[in-house]
């Protein structure tokens, strides 16, 4: 058994620890330290996907409309959190479908590699986007002087890529063979996009009009080139 307060080994049957005098108890006492840091990890993980759940299911109903509720309804801890699960939702749903729109083929993404080794570089190409905007969402929000924070960026950020991630991961399942489909959806997804992008700058990061009309477009081509500049740096 190990001393819940110090860490060091301690006798089955001793009250205390005999290296700080730490009362034990059954449960505390056989605890390893791996086995508390794991389950720490756990119950941060359960929080922050709750957090999530909590926000998608007020957006779900009015994507909109319901983005200052469902970021004011959250701590500041839980919107880290949300915009935490948001972020590797949208990663992971661009890398699959990406992965099964490209297939292979693609020599700077490592063509002929496997499956999992593939879909593990687009995963990191989808964190690259995720981080690109959040800088841009930013440097837009200090160029027009809002009054948000870096949680509420990393909110905004992760909600306005959404859209591209689900059209990602559909057009992955539907194939390039309904190609018209595709591009009816991802008309839809760059509309809600701007319009989350729109709405996250006037009602979470509070930049005036005509500044948050204009924050959008430079938001969308700062995001693009950081983005291009990361990749050509890292791979």
């Amino acid at each position: 058994m190990y001393c819940q307060n110090c860490a060091q080994s301690i006798a089955a049957d001793a009250s205390s620890c005999a290296s700080c005098g730490f009362a034990t108890s059954s449960d505390a006492a056989t605890r390893s330290p791996a086995g508390e840091i794991g389950e720490k990890a756990a119950q941060q993980a359960r929080e922050a996907v709750g957090s999530a759940w909590k926000s998608f299911r007020t957006l779900v109903v009015n994507p909109v409309g319901g983005l200052r509720p469902s970021f004011e309804n959250l701590s500041p801890v839980q919107v880290l959190q949300a915009g935490i699960v948001f972020s590797l939702a949208f990663a992971v749903c661009f890398a699959v479908g990406a992965r099964q729109v490209l297939g292979g083929s693609l020599l700077w993404i490592g063509g002929g590699e496997s499956w999992l080794g593939l879909a593990f570089k687009l995963t990191f190409v989808g964190l690259v986007l995720v981080l690109s905007v959040i800088g841009a969402e930013f440097l837009a929000r200090k160029v027009f002087r809002g009054t948000g924070s870096i949680e509420g960026d990393l909110f905004v950020s992760a909600i306005s890529l959404l859209p591209f991630g689900l059209l990602s991961l559909l057009a992955g399942l539907l194939g390039i063979g309904n190609a018209e489909i595709i591009v009816v959806l991802g008309v839809i997804a760059w509309c809600f996009t701007v319009l989350l992008l729109h709405g996250g700058c006037r009602e979470i990061s509070n930049i005036r009009e005509p500044g948050a009309s204009l924050a959008v477009p430079l938001i969308l081509l700062v995001s693009g080139w950081l983005t291009q500049v990361i990749l050509k740096a890292l791979m």
